[in-house]
């Protein structure tokens, strides 16, 4: 993989461990996945340069974890994924061909299906676990805010932006929205993702509405630079609307102090 790529949860489940490796996988996300039979697969996805999620974090299938780096004992920039079925030492290590599994409009193949040399086509996400970024047609503001480089991007790295504003005492003024199209009635775990540019407010305003009910939730982004952090869990009904998210500029401090508005995921829970 090319420096900064996005990486992607395999499959929904909790974080096992993330952060730094000593044993050779540098920067790594560690993913725990139920097996159906009271058992754990592990997923591991190591030498990442930023490593998204916190340890206990919920994931769905397609969050985005991290980014491809060259951390730890690596000759190269690319992801080791491995898998591993109730342990985590190489005793446990699945083998697999990753062919397997390969979707294209709900169809699974197998090898027969490929010769050496085929280009696959194939999706990153299933669609159970919408990300709405600030390129999305589900962001919008309201007011005064501005873009710089860096935070959360399905491009990668290189691509990356977040928009910010001036925090505004205790008036409201500047505004950002997130309306994700949910697949399915249930709950959702919903994280706001923090990028490390712009974001030096400790009491970020976030409301989220879920129905007729608004919930409060104040963030310290200046402390959680390049992470998901979970604003709680709602209840969710398919389609627009129901359940949205508010960012506003109302942080009770001056007008020096920055609030970023990025990425916002929905886990289903």
């Amino acid at each position: 993989m090319n420096y900064g790529e996005t990486i992607y949860a395999a499959g929904p489940g909790t974080v096992y461990f993330s952060g730094w490796n000593s044993a050779g996988w540098g920067y790594e996300v560690v993913l725990q996945h139920p097996d159906g039979s009271g058992g754990w697969y592990y997923t591991r996805y190591a030498h990442l340069v930023y490593y998204f999620p916190v340890t206990g974090a919920v994931v769905g299938n397609g969050s985005p974890i991290g980014y491809a780096d060259n951390t730890g004992n690596s000759s190269g920039n690319h992801l080791h994924f491995e898998m591993y079925h109730n342990g985590l030492t190489s005793g446990y290590s699945i083998h697999f061909t990753p062919i397997y599994g390969v979707r294209s409009n709900g169809t699974t193949y197998d090898d027969s299906y490929f010769d050496v040399g085929d280009s696959v086509n194939h999706d990153y996400f299933d669609g159970t676990t919408p990300t709405i970024d600030d390129r999305d047609s589900g962001f919008s503001t309201v007011s005064s805010w501005w873009t710089a480089a860096y935070g959360f991007d399905r491009g990668g790295l290189s691509n990356a932006f977040t928009h910010w504003t001036y925090s505004n005492g205790n008036t409201v003024d500047s505004r950002a929205y997130w309306q994700p199209n949910l697949p399915s009635n249930r709950n959702y775990a919903v994280y706001v993702f923090v990028p490390n540019n712009y974001g030096t407010t400790t009491n970020a305003h976030y409301v989220i509405k879920s129905g007729t009910t608004y919930t409060n939730k104040y963030v310290n982004q200046n402390a959680n630079n390049n992470d998901w952090v979970l604003l709680g869990t709602y209840a969710g009904q398919r389609g627009v609307g129901y359940l949205t998210v508010e960012l506003r500029d109302d942080t009770g401090e001056t007008s020096t102090t920055y609030i970023a508005a990025d990425a916002i995921m929905f886990v289903p829970n």
